[in-house]
């Protein structure tokens, strides 16, 4: 070769072309994930998930916690009669138009039925005063004021939508610095769960977002999904409205949940009898004492039969009947006659929970004014909780408030119904966590996760993360600089050599 020094020159040049290119680089065309979906595609859940991803909230929630992260708003104070928010500086709209507090109070002014009694007023143009909220989560999506109206695609959070149909709406990524990786998502509309059960085996879908618990069984035969359930704080429960303590414990034990669990829910739930008053791990107790006061209203199969008659409510729909032909059967096997009542006045009231982020309301049901128990101990922890905006003192409050509604049983957790979701990885990991998290990929209340998703490598083995490509193409270029030299230095001594005297 007459150039050896040029030679390596390419070499080099073609392994740092190689280092160059990423590891996903394989996907042909953008990185997408698709979520399939039983039924329309404007129902309130999958409305809500596309507003989040769009429209970002002030505060919004740890995607493992769910307690309170920044949103738009970095920071936040308390303030007389709610909070105060600063919006993170330079936030801009997908069109570059900066997101300022106006668009918090216009927002506000769109869904006023979604937030009764909550009123903001704009402090400047980062600072906004929001009333008539006592906790600072506050999921109300932001709107554009300048561009609501006009153009639909315009948006703060990562992704904005770009087109929609009947069955589907596509969202793409907003290209700016620190991007996802994840360039597009699609929402598709199936029209029953067993057409997404066909698409999700079939790879046309890698998300199933919500299944019926009857098709478990059958998502657990899809080999290339995995099958995963998790609750963000709902509960069925009985609220008992009966004086006697020891009658409440004596029913709480009457319930086998596991049983109850496996009959109604195909055991896609879970059995906690704790009270879940709101979403975020702050509110709930820890888990060694959860498991205490769990053990003091478990299932027993012994206990002494008590006489009496009590009359029940529960809703009437499909899981509401069966949970009440399940409680009625349990509750006679106890020694009591049960008769049919009404919400306002029964004995004992079958309800589904959807807890919020504030437990104020929640809590309010129990204090005596409440009407269905009265304990001075709780509404001392009541009046503590209300008293204050320390976030320390408040927590401390409301377990306080759980651990007497758990120990005198005012209230009987009955179970935690989960939602069912189908996952495939071939396209998108880092969705779904391994070891498993109990915390959907999907229609959760943080949409934090979908910034975690990345291409699955079809050669096998992580994706290499970006800086390592920098740090690769800085030694490459090294390499070859260096090498060059060498070469060339090498080149020159043999010429010398070679010439004639």
């Amino acid at each position: 070769m007459r150039n050896p020094a040029r030679a390596l020159v390419a070499a080099v040049a073609f392994a740092l072309a190689a280092a160059l290119t990423p590891a996903h680089a394989h996907a042909a065309g953008p990185v997408r994930l698709v979520i399939g979906v039983a039924g329309p595609l404007d129902q309130p859940t999958v409305e809500q998930e596309i507003d989040r991803l769009q429209y970002p909230p002030l505060v919004a929630l740890a995607a493992d916690t769910l307690d309170p992260i920044p949103g738009l708003a970095e920071a936040w104070t308390p303030a007389a009669d709610g909070w105060t928010y600063t919006l993170r500086a330079g936030t801009t709209w997908s069109d570059g138009t900066p997101v300022t507090a106006a668009d918090v109070v216009f927002s506000l002014e769109q869904q006023p039925d979604d937030f009764p009694g909550v009123s903001a007023t704009v402090v400047d143009d980062r600072t906004v005063a929001v009333a008539g909220v006592d906790e600072p989560t506050l999921l109300l999506p932001i709107l554009p004021e300048h561009a609501y109206a006009s153009d639909p695609g315009v948006g703060a959070g990562s992704w904005r939508v770009v087109a929609r149909t009947d069955d589907t709406v596509t969202m793409q990524v907003v290209d700016q610095p620190g991007r996802p990786r994840l360039d597009e998502i699609e929402f598709r509309s199936y029209a029953d769960s067993a057409a997404l059960l066909d698409a999700l085996r079939s790879g046309d879908v890698d998300v199933a977002g919500a299944l019926p618990a009857p098709d478990y069984d059958e998502l657990k035969t899809i080999d290339e999904a995995t099958a995963i359930h998790a609750n963000d704080g709902d509960q069925w429960i009985m609220r008992l409205r009966i004086p006697e303590s020891e009658t409440r414990r004596a029913i709480a034990r009457a319930i086998h949940r596991d049983d109850l669990v496996a009959t109604v829910a195909n055991d896609v739930a879970r059995t906690s009898p704790i009270p879940i008053v709101a979403r975020g791990n702050r509110w709930r107790l820890d888990d060694d004492e959860s498991a205490r006061l769990s053990t003091r209203l478990s299932y027993d199969p012994a206990a002494p039969n008590i006489a009496g008659a009590v009359t029940l409510y529960a809703p009437d729909d499909e899981t509401g009947k069966a949970i009440a032909e399940y409680v009625t059967t349990s509750l006679e096997e106890l020694g009591l006659t049960v008769s049919e009542g009404d919400a306002a006045t029964a004995d004992v009231v079958i309800a589904l929970r959807d807890p919020g982020d504030d437990p104020t309301g929640e809590l309010a049901s129990y204090t005596c004014a409440g009407g269905i128990w009265c304990d001075p101990r709780y509404d001392a922890a009541y009046d503590a909780f209300t008293a204050t905006t320390d976030t320390a003192t408040r927590i401390d409050a409301v377990q306080e408030m759980v651990r007497l509604l758990a120990a005198d049983a005012p209230e009987v957790v009955l179970y935690e119904p989960d939602t069912l979701q189908g996952v495939r990885t071939d396209n998108v990991t880092g969705l779904l966590r391994e070891p498993s998290v109990e915390r959907l990929v999907v229609f959760w209340p943080s949409v934090q996760q979908y910034s975690e998703a990345v291409p699955t490598s079809t050669l096998g083995g992580e994706d290499i993360p970006d800086s390592a490509f920098a740090a690769i193409a800085v030694g490459a270029t090294v390499v070859a600089v260096g090498g060059y030299f060498v070469v060339r230095a090498f080149d020159k001594r043999r010429q010398r050599t070679h010439s004639p005297a």
